[in-house]
């Protein structure tokens, strides 16, 4: 009996571990979000000191699917086929990432924290590949 209760405590442990994460899985990005997530790209780069705060700005309390929403359309919108200065601005886009990156596996101190990096850093890392090769 004791087995049953150890197994059903168990159970509703995991249950709780996994529901902790239910806002990390994919879902889609509102028009809201996306909308302020324009506004927020279209000055990504007027000051070149406050790039990596604006970086932050974009992709922090977002879900990993948000994340990786907003970087393509940053990406997207920067492409440098659109302008003379944006090989520079995705060179640097790429340095900030690279530090968002450090700063989201610094200080965890929970598995959920390192299980939660994990899951923004899968959706993030194909655009280290893209802004390599720029």
């Amino acid at each position: 009996d004791d087995d049953d209760d150890d197994h059903s405590q168990s159970s509703e442990e995991h249950k709780s571990d996994t529901d902790q994460f239910k806002d990390l899985k994919e879902s889609d990005v509102s028009n809201d979000e996306l909308e302020d997530c324009c506004e927020r790209i279209g000055s990504f780069f007027d000051f070149r000191s406050a790039e990596g705060d604006n970086l932050k700005e974009l992709l922090t309390g977002k879900t990993p699917s948000q994340q990786s929403a907003a970087l393509d359309k940053l990406i997207k919108s920067y492409n440098p086929s659109l302008g003379e200065a944006n090989k520079e601005h995705l060179s640097r886009l790429y340095a900030h990432l690279l530090q968002y990156t450090h700063d989201l596996f610094s200080n965890l101190n929970t598995e959920s924290d390192i299980i939660k990096s994990f899951l923004v850093f899968d959706k993030i890392v194909p655009y280290f590949y893209d802004l390599i090769h720029v």
